[in-house]
């Protein structure tokens, strides 16, 4: 194991530097009567122009910041070890982790020297900042630095002045930089691209919990009625329900497949495109022309701009939870409710294909009786749903509770309504039937209709919900990803600068910065593991963001 990324300085420890030590109260502590001073002199003395991260790049390189103030002093800002002995140091390489504790200081750099150190130390970081930036920013990454339990400690490879010279940087350039807005008119063309996707996901997920909810009744009126239903039932009948359940259902499933390809498949497919880019993507677009306290609190509370996803995430979620359950209700209606019972009928007797009108002829009066009530039962139920669930009052905002009150109305609604709808089938088709026998099992299956319903509804409940929160949870994830495309749409597929060139009278944007840190991170292996040579990149930036999150609370322009 090399020591090439450590950050020991061991030539310059003679120096004077002064200790940046903190108590646990923000304002106090010799640090703070520093930068009073310096604020009492001069007000705008503190304000900082210009922030670079320079890298001594020799035996045993050292990173440092160096930070260009207003009033023409320049001051560095250092990590070392505590110690003073580097064979300590060295035999950490080899050993356990050190836990003693950084030593982090600061220094004026004296104007006779500063050409040396700007001609002798390379410059990889070099920011023009923005009027705001004060030396109090600095100082406040520091003061997070101090209280953190892991980063208050120097680690050989972990946090160095690596770690401490990146998260400076970091850290003030989030206190003084404004995320840029993404353009409301691009996220809404981008959202309208992953449209088709988001079609086939959930026309898939509710095609599925359809399905399930037929064949979980199907499951339970079997059990309940067992061979009662026998005495009314056809040759046919009797040996499609006689096979094991399994069969029944995938037969079942065949039915309603072929169903939803019979007209309805381009009708629901635009239903629910329809439902997406109504209710989706202007929310997207009102999360950032309101920029409402929320969205900035959570955007506040990331440190990373790529981290921002799950913050915009929950925003999203929570907005169209609100707005899913009757989206779906409205889209099954609308879009499965294109066919009655007699009109399928006659669709297969009409059929142009041979192999449909031979399946009408063979299939018998009571197959045909038996297909009606299902399209129609279904139809009604799905009516019944949404139009329950529009009269709907006072529905709870946390999402168990929604999910609970919502499935339980719309699901009472849909049972009466689908008997409603079986027994007006029964009605109507009882004369061509003529059948005494028919009659009682239908008579048998009106009997036990409530207590079927009433089995099957916690699978049913599930089976929506999961309808419900798989959606939700990936058009969220797709609103997140648009999001994410427009913030990062500039740096994809480029690889960010080594270095960063300052530039006279342009503030260099957020992103950049970001980009340019990452680049080093993922370039310089300051945390290895024993024996191997992978990096934690994802622990360096939680530890960043942890300290980001510190120096948010505790903050006061003020001290």
């Amino acid at each position: 194991m090399s020591l090439d990324w450590a950050s020991i300085d061991i030539l310059d420890w003679k120096k004077e530097r002064k200790p940046m030590v903190f108590t646990k109260t923000w304002g106090e502590g010799p640090v703070f009567e520093w930068y009073q001073e310096l604020e009492r002199q001069d007000p705008k003395s503190v304000l900082v122009t210009r922030l670079q991260v320079m890298n001594d790049s020799g035996k045993v390189p050292h990173r440092f910041v160096v930070a260009s103030l207003k009033s023409g002093e320049v001051y560095r800002f250092d990590r070392r070890p505590l110690t003073k002995k580097p064979m300590t140091l060295i035999a950490e390489a080899l050993g356990p982790l050190s836990t003693r504790k950084a030593a982090d200081q600061y220094e004026l750099i004296k104007k006779e020297e500063l050409e040396g150190v700007i001609k002798s130390n390379l410059c990889e970081i070099d920011l023009k900042m923005p009027d705001n930036t004060s030396l109090l920013h600095i100082i406040s990454a520091c003061f997070s630095l101090s209280h953190d339990t892991k980063t208050v400690h120097y680690e050989l490879f972990k946090y160095n002045c690596y770690f401490f010279s990146w998260t400076v940087v970091m850290i003030v350039a989030r206190h003084t930089h404004e995320l840029p807005l993404p353009s409301t008119v691009v996220l809404a063309k981008r959202f309208d691209s992953k449209l088709d996707y988001l079609v086939e996901y959930i026309m898939d997920r509710i095609l599925r919990a359809l399905l399930k909810f037929v064949t979980e009744t199907v499951s339970a009126f079997r059990a309940e009625t067992k061979r009662k239903l026998d005495i009314g039932m056809g040759k046919r009948e009797l040996m499609v329900w006689r096979l094991p359940i399994g069969a029944v259902n995938w037969a079942l499933g065949l039915f309603l497949r072929f169903r939803f390809q019979l007209g309805l498949e381009k009708t629901f497919k635009n239903k629910v495109k329809e439902m997406v880019k109504s209710h989706v993507g202007p929310i997207i677009v009102h999360i950032f022309e309101s920029q409402s306290t929320a969205t900035r609190d959570q955007v506040k509370q990331r440190l990373w701009i790529n981290d921002l996803s799950e913050g915009f995430r929950t925003i999203v979620e929570g907005t169209i939870l609100k707005v899913l359950w009757s989206a779906i209700l409205d889209t099954l209606a609308e879009g499965y409710n294109g066919i009655n019972g007699e009109q399928l009928i006659e669709h297969f007797k009409n059929h142009p294909k041979l192999r449909h009108r031979l399946k009408y002829r063979l299939s018998g009066k009571n197959v045909i009786q038996f297909t009606q009530i299902w399209n129609d039962a279904l139809n009604a139920a799905l009516l019944a749903a949404r139009d329950r669930f529009r009269v709907l009052e006072n529905i709870p905002n946390d999402p168990k509770e929604m999910h609970e009150m919502v499935f339980n109305e719309v699901f009472d609604a849909g049972c009466q309504a689908a008997r409603n709808a079986a027994e007006a089938v029964v009605d109507k088709t009882r004369g061509d039937i003529n059948n005494p026998m028919r009659d009682q099992m239908w008579e048998e299956v009106w009997k036990v209709w409530d207590t079927v319903w009433s089995s099957s509804r916690e699978k049913c409940r599930e089976v929506a919900v999961n309808v419900i929160e798989e959606g939700m949870k990936e058009i969220t994830r797709v609103a997140a990803l648009v999001i994410m495309e427009e913030y990062n749409s500039h740096a994809q597929d480029k690889e960010a600068p080594k270095r960063m060139t300052y530039v006279e009278n342009q503030v260099t944007p957020l992103d950049k910065i970001q980009a340019s840190i990452n680049y080093y991170i993922n370039s310089a292996p300051i945390l290895m593991k024993r024996n191997s040579s992978s990096n934690d990149v994802t622990g360096i930036q939680a530890a960043m963001t942890r300290a980001w999150n510190h120096s948010l609370d505790t903050f006061v322009d003020k001290t």
